[in-house]
């Protein structure tokens, strides 16, 4: 069975290293991530319920579904702390936050056409994987503007290698 979390009074602390074969969800209570290795699909929070906070501390998180989706559920709070999430699959992914922050994220390139999508998110520190094969690129779909307020790495690698940013909306500008 999958790890849920679901004790309003509960805290929860990973003390080392963390192996999940599927995702981690937090229903209620207090997830720690601590300072070790987390490996899960994706790390997300229930539909419905509150009172739920994600402490992401210094934790190294590579999620192999490249899916962040942190429902927008009242009393829902995630403190990115100096985390590294590592998006783990080939492809690109999806980063739905609803104006949490994220430290650091980092996406791997794909051997062919890749798709990240972002709505409005602040990063710290933001990697778009290229793609790993010449001719393709990756597209990076903004849903919302977002904010970088360290590094953002988005190097393509040849002139068709490329990461290509636009919005979800024809006709609608976004800000990073």
């Amino acid at each position: 069975a999958l790890p849920i979390f679901n004790s309003a009074l509960g805290i929860w602390t990973a003390s080392g290293n963390l192996d999940v074969a599927g995702a981690i969800t937090v229903s209620k209570g207090t997830f720690n991530a601590g300072s070790g290795t987390i490996n899960c699909s994706t790390l997300g929070n229930d539909t419905t319920t509150g009172g739920t906070t994600i402490n992401l501390n210094s934790a190294t998180i590579n999620m192999s579904n490249n899916q962040i989706y942190w429902y927008p559920t009242a009393g829902f709070t995630v403190n990115p702390g100096t985390s590294q999430i590592n998006f783990t699959g080939a492809g690109g992914g999806s980063i739905t936050t609803y104006g949490q922050s994220i430290y650091s994220l980092t996406t791997l390139g794909a051997p062919y056409e890749g798709a990240v999508s972002i709505d409005s998110t602040s990063f710290t520190n933001l990697t778009i994987g290229a793609p790993t094969a010449s001719g393709y690129y990756t597209t990076v779909t903004l849903s919302g503007n977002i904010t970088v307020s360290g590094t953002l790495t988005a190097n393509g690698s040849n002139g068709n290698q490329r990461i290509w940013f636009k919005s979800n909306t024809v006709g609608t500008s976004r800000t990073i």
